[in-house]
Parts: structure tokens; C-alpha cells; sequence
């Protein structure tokens, strides 16, 4: 097996998934975010909250990102250094879940729909950017960071169960995302054997294989 084609044949892959996940996730994140936003003006439509308005502001600040974020990738095929690119926009992914949790709490949202929220994030990050574990990180680390300190500062639950919680998460993250890339790489290594079978296949159909020259097939 030629190790330097194979290993660029799952660069190129890598990038291509990636592509498709930040599209896929930006347009879940938009959808959600604006339905929060319905969903909470709803709730406090007969209520007075001085927070509900700069909350929205701020929500829909990120709805832009995520409507940007989408446009971006969607119009950007070819990346040069597109694990830069990845690992920034994971960041500013997680960051801006993580003011969105920020706003939610402020507006005196329960900590179970922080947590559900979270663990939506969780799927959608798991999913869109397993291929690159650096993106995937990046993504989380912002929303476990705010959603493990609003279950310190929750009366119901103690530190051990914070750390617990947040230890579990991590290990099936972590575990979600080696089954997934393992999967991933190995359908390429599949790809790559066939299609490395074939071309000897081929040359061994238009060669003769006494004299090693091209037969009549070739010709």
C-alpha cells in the first residue's frame, strides 16, 4: 500500500467531511437558536424581564455567525490550511453555544434546559467534526466549561456530581468520536485497496506475463 497516497487520500477526505459538517451543523445551530429565541419570547411574552431584550440581540448576533459560518463553507469548496480554518471556526462555534447558554441562564432558564441544549450541542459537534479531534475540543470545551459551572452553582447538585457529570461527558465524546474516525478510516483504506487492486489488475491484463511487454489487449 502506498502509505504517502493513502495518507493524503484521508487528508482530502478529512477536509471534504469537514466541510460538510460545518455546513450541516451551522444549519442546525441557526434553527435552533431562532427557535430558542421563539420559544423564550413566548414564555415571557406577559411577563415583565428587563434581560429578554438584550438577550435577543445577543441571540440573534449569533444566529449571523452561524448564517455566516454556513455561507462560508458552503461557498468555499478548497481550503488552504483548512485545519486552521477548522480549528478557528470550532472555537468561535463553541464560544458563541457558550454565550448562548450564558443568555438562557441570565434569563433564569432552569439548569435542566441547559443541559438539554448541551447535550444537543454534544451530538451535533460529535457528529459533524469527529474527523479532526482538535475540532471537536475546541467546540466543547466552551459549553462543558459554562454548563459544569451552573451545576456547581445549582443548589441541587454538589462538586463531586459536577465533576462526575462532566468526566462521563468527556469519555463518551471522546469514545463517540475514536468509533466514528475508526469507521471513517477504514472505509477510506478499503477505497484505496480497491482501487490500488484494480490498477494492478489492469496492468496485469495488458501486460504478457513471459516478456513483461504490453500484449495486444494494451494496444
Amino acid at each position: 500500500m502506498d502509505l504517502s497516497s493513502l495518507n493524503t487520500r484521508i487528508d482530502n477526505t478529512i477536509f471534504k467531511n469537514l466541510r460538510i459538517g460545518f455546513i450541516w451543523a451551522s444549519k442546525i445551530s441557526l434553527i435552533t437558536i431562532m427557535l430558542i429565541t421563539v420559544v423564550i419570547w413566548i414564555d415571557f411574552f406577559n411577563t415583565k424581564n428587563n434581560d429578554l431584550l438584550l438577550t435577543t440581540v445577543g441571540f440573534s448576533i449569533q444566529a449571523l455567525l452561524f448564517a455566516l459560518g454556513w455561507l462560508f463553507f458552503a461557498h468555499n469548496k478548497t481550503l488552504q490550511h483548512y485545519r486552521i480554518v477548522s480549528s478557528s471556526y470550532a472555537l468561535l462555534f463553541g464560544l458563541t453555544w457558550g454565550g448562548a447558554i450564558i443568555n438562557l441562564n441570565n434569563l433564569g432558564h432552569a439548569y435542566v434546559i441547559v443541559e438539554i441544549v448541551a447535550n444537543l450541542l454534544f451530538l451535533v459537534v460529535l457528529l459533524s467534526f469527529y474527523a479532526y479531534r482538535t475540532a471537536v475540543y475546541l467546540a466543547t470545551i466552551p459549553i462543558l466549561v459554562f454548563t459544569t459551572w451552573y451545576s456547581i452553582e445549582d443548589p441541587r447538585f454538589d462538586l463531586l456530581f459536577a465533576l462526575t457529570k462532566l468526566a462521563i461527558t468527556i469519555i463518551i465524546i471522546e469514545s463517540g468520536r475514536q468509533l466514528l474516525f475508526k469507521w471513517f478510516t477504514a472505509r477510506i483504506k478499503q477505497e484505496h485497496d480497491n482501487k490500488r487492486l484494480l490498477k494492478q489488475l489492469a496492468k496485469i491484463s495488458f501486460t504478457d506475463q513471459l516478456t513483461q511487454i504490453n500484449n495486444r489487449r494494451f494496444f
